[in-house]
């Protein structure tokens, strides 16, 4: 035996209410647990599944609790007892023990371990017992199919008051057959009395004869009631009961029979919704998925978005500070500039102020070369004189010859000095031209500096401006961004949630799976015989409803819906049975009739169908009628915008297979909101014509074609 290790000592409870659920296959594998199950275990759902049972097994459990629970669900029958289990800490959990075989199609596939809280006393004494067994101590006591009996002598008693009812019928019957024997054998070998003998041995056919007939007519179905009652149990609804009996026992098996049929359509109810629930949990799962993908794209790309946004600030700030440089370099070179423009207009006019003193210089070389012309002249003169006196003049003449030579070297070096000077004016003129265009130049330069001052003034309050901007865009950048955070936040938890929800209809999918009912071939019709109108001739019109070929346009009908429609397609030949003052219910099936209440809505205008609507219903009805409801009314649609309808969502179907999304979200979920109420309630031509068929036999009941069961 598997010994768990270790043992804490500490009791968990289990909660009133809530019980723990597993199924296992044939060798105690474990194939399903429910969330109850890993809450008190401790051990994960991976850990859980595929692992043998005695995974839980609590060391002070004993082999011969889990000996006597498999000779009992081995022979196909439920075992129910009390059972220590091991958490995966350590602490321990005690449990009554509900264990039943799974049948599908009579055969045991696996078994079902309900367990639930048990008492105070029968814990403490089942723990007295087992660990009595432990020890060994336990003598004249064993376990049998969960319960304590005796062993020896006393258990040999005990047998008998655990015997099988046919078996005491039999041994009773036996009994009562062996004295009328032994009283038939003596009366003729002692007596000679050959009416006792014969007496007796009517007696004994008679007892045989009622042996028979009380086996067949109470241990048989008996049996029968027991073994759909183990099928039951087993989670097989298939069976069927069949009987004519009108006693207790007869009762008995048409209570079974109407449980059985019951459980089948309420599991069939709830496992048809569940799977509709899961393909709806699915697509929402997919959905908030696609949902979450795109939102934290969309995240990221807000997050790139905010970091562009705050580089690019961070850029026009560097150029509005490079701006007002700028500007201030700007108004730096406008002032060099002016001050340029006044040092060329001061170079300006001392070249003037040079070129009118040359002009003087000018003046006075002539005056000196006029003076050395009349010097020259003086001195020829002299030269002359000199050359008259003769001997005494000789000195004078070397005198007035040199004064000459001075006179002309003196108006040779004038001629010079005033072709320089003549030269330098031409310079100096040229110059001052010059000067005057740099001038000019100097005051352009500095107009454009002030315009480029200016403009640089511009473009810095404009940058500022900008940076300004650009700072509010990031803020809501940033804001969006956040916002953007949150919703990612909240699409991831509505994907948990989802993803949750799904794995509890996969969960409850499982829980459901044990029950088995006989399911019909896809492609085949659902085919139900009415039931019988008591008062009316013995005619049955089969109702046939066609399965939904698309299941993406249309809905899968419920059955009261389908009821409704029913119905709804009477109503017509109703309106007269209502009015010919007989009570539905003598008449009709008794969920059709409590459905007309329902569908004579239709009928009759009200505030949510109007007139015109209703009145076109009739038209309808011909064709494929397509209603929807208002409200708590049930109004006709006209089949073009039904068709708009179909043909959009196949128009929505076929770009979503291809990647698009052909509408936005808002206008698909009003169309899929309407085809939803509308095609829950489609009428197919087919039903309306069987529903028709009823209305015949209902109008030869009015016509007086009554016939008798």
């Amino acid at each position: 035996m598997r010994m768990n290790m270790p043992v804490s000592g500490v009791e968990r409870l289990l909660v009133d209410g809530k019980a723990i659920v597993s199924k296992t296959d044939l060798k105690g594998n474990i194939t399903y647990v429910n969330p109850y199950f890993i809450e008190i275990s401790g051990f994960a759902e991976e850990e859980l599944l595929g692992a043998p049972q005695n995974l839980i097994r609590h060391p002070d459990m004993p082999g011969e609790a889990f000996a006597d629970m498999w000779a009992t669900i081995k022979g196909g029958t439920p075992w129910t007892g009390l059972v220590k289990n091991r958490s995966k800490n350590g602490d321990h959990y005690w449990v009554r023990a509900n264990v039943t075989p799974i049948r599908e199609n009579g055969q045991v596939v696996g078994y079902m371990s309900v367990r639930t809280r048990p008492g105070r006393e029968a814990v403490q004494g089942a723990e007295k017992l087992y660990a009595s067994i432990r020890r060994g101590q336990a003598k004249g006591i064993a376990l049998h199919r969960g319960e304590v009996v005796r062993t020896g002598l006393a258990g040999w008693f005990g047998k008998l008051s655990r015997m099988q009812l046919g078996t005491r019928i039999n041994l009773s019957m036996g009994a009562m057959l062996a004295i009328q024997l032994a009283v038939m054998f003596a009366g003729f070998a002692t007596l000679h009395q050959w009416w006792i003998s014969g007496l007796a041995a009517a007696s004994g056919l008679i007892s045989i004869l009622l042996w028979l007939a009380l086996r067949g007519a109470l241990i048989k179905p008996l049996r029968q009631a027991l073994d759909v009652t183990h099928a039951i149990t087993g989670g097989d609804l298939s069976a069927r009961i069949e009987t004519q009996r009108h006693d207790e026992l007869g009762r008995l098996l048409s209570a079974l029979r109407q449980m059985n049929v019951n459980l089948t359509a309420i599991i069939g109810d709830v496992r048809s919704n569940v799977e509709t629930i899961n393909v709806a949990t699915r697509e929402i799962a997919s959905g908030n998925l696609d949902l979450s993908r795109r939102t934290e794209a969309q995240a990221a790309n807000l997050e790139e978005t905010a970091s562009s946004m705050q580089q690019l600030a961070s850029t026009v700030r560097q150029n509005a500070d490079h701006a007002v440089q700028a500007n201030q370099l700007a108004g730096s070179a406008s002032a060099i500039a002016m001050k340029g423009g006044d040092m060329v207009a001061s170079t300006g006019n001392t070249m003037n102020e040079i070129s009118e003193s040359s002009k003087k210089i000018v003046d006075i070389i002539g005056l000196i070369d006029s003076i050395a012309f009349q010097t020259n002249i003086l001195a020829l003169n002299a030269a002359v004189e000199a050359a008259r006196a003769g001997e005494q003049g000789r000195g004078f003449a070397v005198v007035a010859s040199e004064v000459r030579s001075l006179a002309q070297r003196s108006a040779g070096a004038a001629k010079e000095i005033k072709t320089l000077i003549d030269d330098s004016v031409d310079k100096v003129t040229v110059g001052n031209r010059q000067v005057e265009q740099a001038g000019n130049t100097m005051r352009d330069i500095v107009e454009s500096v002030r315009r480029v001052s200016g403009i640089m003034g511009e473009i810095s309050e404009a940058t500022l401006q900008q940076s300004a901007g650009i700072n509010q865009v990031h803020e809501a950048v940033t804001q969006m961004d956040a916002g953007t955070q949150q919703n990612a936040a909240l699409v991831e938890q509505a994907a948990a949630a989802a993803g949750s929800l799904e794995e509890q209809t996969m969960r409850l999918l499982q829980a459901i799976s044990v029950f088995k009912f006989n399911r019909r071939k896809p492609g085949r019709r659902h085919q139900r015989q009415t039931p019988r109108i008591p008062g009316l001739h013995r005619e049955s019109v089969a109702l046939s409803f066609p399965p939904v070929e698309n299941s993406a346009a249309v809905f899968p009908l419920q059955r009261r819906e389908r009821r409704i429609d029913v119905a709804i397609a009477l109503q017509p030949y109703l309106q007269d049975l209502m009015a010919s003052g007989v009570r539905l219910e003598q008449r009709l099936p008794r969920r059709l009739a409590a459905d007309l209440g329902f569908a004579a809505a239709v009928g009759q205008p009200g505030q949510a169908c109007s007139a015109k609507r209703t009145a076109g219903f009739a038209a309808h009805m011909r064709d494929d009628a397509h209603v929807e409801r208002v409200g708590d009314q049930l109004c006709p649609v006209g089949a073009a915008r039904a068709a708009a309808d179909q043909r959009q969502l196949a128009h929505i179907g076929a770009g979503r297979a291809q990647g698009i999304q052909p509408i936005d979200h808002a206008e698909g979920h009003a169309l899929q909101h309407r085809i939803a109420q509308r095609g829950a309630l489609v009428f197919r031509r087919q039903a309306v014509e069987h529903a028709a068929g009823i209305g015949i036999v209902v109008r030869r009941a009015l016509a007086g074609q009554v016939g008798q069961e």
